[in-house]
């Protein structure tokens, strides 16, 4: 989903003003945002994305369960990659990969910057998180919840380790 120049704007002042602190920077932009005229359409369109979302993933698993039962899920290719028709018929339509919620070929070039800065958000978000997990799997036993092992104070400097 796109968001609007306004609350692009919002949000980075809110990360700007708030550095480290993310959910200070989330409460200041959210409570900046809800006041926005058109706030009710953003809240719907962001609704029925994660609805669409939600769907995606549903089918996703039906066909997994579908492949696996038809015992066909696991299996070696059939067809030597990128040789089949089917890839041909993929690569043809390239402009129908979707990212940042919209097919590649509808995307305007003056987009392109804000999804680059978005996907590489999200990566360097997703690095983040794997390393946390992966720190934090060392030190918390398996039956363990992480707030009955680590506490706040050995948390945050866990984070500020990884963030360096």
């Amino acid at each position: 989903m796109d968001f609007s120049d306004e609350i692009q704007t919002i949000v980075k002042a809110a990360a700007a003003k708030h550095g480290d602190e993310i959910s200070k920077a989330v409460n200041d932009a959210e409570r900046r945002i809800r006041k926005l005229p058109d706030f009710k359409g953003m809240v719907d369109g962001l609704v029925r994305s994660a609805i669409q979302e939600l769907v995606y993933d549903a089918r996703h698993k039906m066909n997994i369960k579908i492949r696996q039962d038809m015992g066909s899920y696991g299996q070696p290719a059939k067809t030597i990659t990128g040789a089949s028709v089917a890839v041909a018929m993929a690569s043809a339509s390239l402009y129908s990969y979707y990212i940042d919620g919209t097919s590649l070929g509808s995307v305007q070039g003056s987009d392109l910057a804000r999804i680059a800065e978005s996907e590489t958000a999200k990566a360097d978000g997703c690095t983040f998180n794997a390393a946390l997990a992966t720190r934090l799997d060392k030190i918390v036993p398996n039956k363990k919840l992480v707030r009955d092992v680590v506490s706040e104070a050995k948390l945050k400097k866990i984070f500020m380790e990884l963030r360096t």
